[in-house]
């Protein structure tokens, strides 16, 4: 039991993680591109942005299956 809430926690953690380093690379376009803003780019971002936030939903979403049926 104390395993699988470790693991919960050890993945959460690194989600956070994940999503500030995704952030941080957000903002580091963002200014890096003030001045010409290409919209292709941004494309390309969002769709990668998106694509891991479904990736994410989905390990969470097992995650919380796995302990609802270890609990």
């Amino acid at each position: 039991m104390q395993i699988t809430i470790d693991i919960f926690f050890i993945l959460l953690s690194l989600c956070a993680i994940l999503l500030c380093a995704i952030f941080i690379a957000v903002l580091i376009l963002l200014t890096k591109n003030k001045k010409s803003t290409n919209s292709g780019e941004l494309k390309f971002l969002q769709e990668q942005l998106n694509f891991i936030s479904q990736n994410l939903d989905s390990k969470l979403s097992g995650t919380q299956n796995i302990l609802q049926k270890n609990l």
